[in-house]
């Protein structure tokens, strides 16, 4: 990955709420820029929670690129027991320029979800 002088990497928080029952879009990454070369990504995931704020199971899928099984990323129809909570952290998943991350839960207002990450740009 080439990066310019000028590149500015920024920790943050990227995305937190809750998923719909349907796939949506939860986060986008920045456009290409002058700062960013070739096809260099523009955001980094470092850390995904997920938090089941209910007393039943309930599960989560979160997709890069698209809302298929071929786009899952780190959780695909994943069970969370009820009050429970999954963290994956350590990532350095790079995500592409103008790439989204989308998500759904089988149940509405079960799962909440946070995605950490830095920008470059």
């Amino acid at each position: 990955m080439a990066w310019s002088l000028n590149a500015v990497a920024s920790g943050r928080q990227l995305y937190q709420g809750q998923p719909g029952t349907s796939a949506g879009v939860l986060y986008t990454s920045p456009a290409q820029t002058g700062n960013v070369t070739g096809s260099s990504g523009t955001a980094i995931i470092e850390e995904i929670s997920l938090v089941n704020t209910t007393n039943a199971a309930a599960t989560v899928s979160l997709f890069l690129g698209g809302s298929s099984a071929a786009n899952a990323l780190h959780a695909y129809n994943l069970t969370l027991q009820p009050y429970d909570s999954k963290i994956f952290s350590g990532l350095r998943t790079v995500i592409p320029a103008s790439t989204s991350i989308e998500g759904s839960q089988g149940t509405s207002g079960a799962i909440t979800v946070t995605i950490s990450g830095s920008e470059v740009g």
